[in-house]
Formats: C-alpha cells, structure tokens, sequence
C-alpha cells in the first residue's frame, strides 16, 4: 500500500496536467492514455492495498477471539479437550471479496468473552465454528487481495514505463 501510494504521488507530481486531464482520453497521445491507464490501475492497487490492511485488522480480532474462546472453554470445563479448527476454506469467489469486505466494514460483531457465559457448550461451539469459517475467508481474503494488489501495481508501473518510452 506505501509504495502504491508513492507511486500514485509519484505520477502525480510528474505531471501536473494530468488532475486537469483526469478523463479526457480523447484526442490524445499514446503516452498521455499509457499516463492515465497507469494512474487509474495504480488507485485500483491502492484500493486493493486498504482493503487487505482492513479485513487482516478484522482477522486478527477475530483470531485473538477464537484463541480466547479456546482458553475460555478449557477453564469452563476443565478438561485438555478445546474447540478444533474447521476443514479449509478453500477458493474465494470474486464478489465474495467485495462482501466480506462489506460485512467487515459495516456489520461484523464479535463476541467478548464476557458474553461466552450465557451460552451453553453446544451454542458455543456452533458460534466458534461459524467464527473460525469466517476467520478462515477472512485470511484467504487477505491473500486473494494481495496478490491483486501486486498485480496492480506491476501493471501501473509497466504502463508508466510505456508512457516514458512513448
């Protein structure tokens, strides 16, 4: 995200007109498009970046939750048996990035261990469970997010290199 958002400066600051010019392709030269393609891929890595920095920020609360659940379970019971971790998750659909994302934004609450004391073992078990598979989209969110990042920002420096060479 840092070099994203120094590159995104970078461009900026190398020229001036390109504010003035933001949509205008029309009518242009071949360097000015390559400019202005690397400008909106690089906001789209920055936009990638920002949001694999807010759904890992989600994904550690929820993993130190689900740690605490384990601890909390253990001492509730008093037993070596915890809570196990689900199967894998597996592929992440492609709008199943942008709702996760949502759902970390807006709507995504999560427990306290305080509140762990009125549920029975079973409840808590079944919501451990649900956490966990979302804590395991979460990460596999994370790194689907990051490599499009990366692929962004490749993509913005090699159309900035066209539009030097152009």
């Amino acid at each position: 995200t840092t070099l994203s958002i120094a590159f995104f400066s970078f461009i900026f600051k190398a020229t001036p007109s390109l504010l003035a010019n933001f949509f205008r392709f029309h009518g242009e030269s071949t360097s000015s498009v390559f400019l202005a393609f690397s400008f909106h891929i690089v906001l789209l890595s920055v936009f990638c970046g920002l949001a694999t920095l807010l759904i890992r920020l989600s994904d550690f609360r929820l993993s130190r939750n689900l740690a605490r659940t384990r601890g909390y379970l253990l001492e509730r019971n008093k037993s070596s048996k915890g809570l196990l971790p689900s199967p894998d998750v597996g592929y992440i659909k492609r709008f199943e990035v942008f709702r996760l994302l949502l759902k970390v934004i807006f709507s995504r609450r999560i427990r306290t261990v305080n509140e762990l004391d009125e549920l029975s073992d079973e409840d808590l078990r079944i919501e451990f469970s649900k956490d966990q598979r979302f804590s395991d989209k979460l990460g596999a969110t994370t790194w689907l997010l990051l490599k499009w990042q990366i692929l962004f920002f490749a993509l913005a420096i090699l159309t900035y290199a066209c539009h030097l060479l152009l």
